[in-house]
């Protein structure tokens, strides 16, 4: 009985693999009637109603020709620089992931064995691994408070946002973890600035190379090679 039911629930998977295949030739020989711009028309100016004034662009690549359009308060194109912001935590985890497929890095190493030598690390903070770094799930607050505190002091409130941790460096932020006051339980995802730009900084004692570089080499540069 159960030899049938899995042929049945493999013959259903096949027929949906073959309807995606098909769906997706379909809508990419179908013409632009026009529609699509409307589309996005609809969702940029109901999230722009939503949210704080912003600015964004849009750019659709389809069968070798390039649309863009621009929407909000600020005049915008193309070559327009936007601030990336956590976009890079994508690419951070994805630099974790490559290295450890290389056998540079392990996902179980901890703080203590990679950094522990460089940076004084209180013992709660020196058993974070880098699975736990890269997944939001080592208990390190989104930001740790003493910081907020110097970069409010420093910046004031409403410079916060702007490229705020341009103003510390990797020292300055590596000492919180000699005395981290608000650690939480490890193993519970939570959504960590300062975890991942901790696992930024692993990374470049790790190899020795800049965040830059190491994107370069395993993300932007293989990506160009692939077209």
């Amino acid at each position: 009985m159960w030899k049938i039911i899995g042929l049945i629930l493999l013959a259903a998977l096949m027929l949906l693999m073959i309807a995606g295949i098909g769906l997706r030739l379909y809508l990419s020989r179908r013409p632009d009637r026009g529609r699509l711009e409307k589309r996005i028309d609809a969702k940029i100016e109901k999230w722009l109603r939503a949210a704080t004034p912003a600015t964004a662009v849009i750019v659709v690549i389809k069968d070798g020709k390039t649309w863009v359009k621009s929407y909000g308060p600020v005049a915008a194109t193309a070559d327009t620089l936007f601030q990336i912001g956590s976009v890079t935590k994508v690419f951070t985890a994805l630099l974790v992931h490559r290295l450890c497929d290389a056998e540079e890095l392990r996902m179980d190493q901890t703080l203590g064995e990679r950094i522990g030598s460089t940076y004084p690390l209180a013992p709660r903070a020196a058993t974070i691994t880098l699975r736990e770094l890269a997944t939001h799930s080592s208990g390190l607050p989104g930001i740790a408070k003493s910081i907020a505190d110097a970069l409010n002091n420093l910046v004031g409130e409403a410079g916060v946002m702007v490229d705020p941790y341009s103003h510390f460096d990797r020292d300055t932020m590596l000492a919180y973890l000699a005395n981290p006051q608000d650690l939480s339980p490890p193993g519970r995802f939570l959504y960590s600035n300062y975890d991942m730009g901790l696992a930024g900084h692993v990374l470049e004692l790790r190899t020795g190379k800049s965040y830059e570089g190491l994107l370069k080499e395993h993300i932007f540069t293989p990506a160009r090679d692939a077209r």
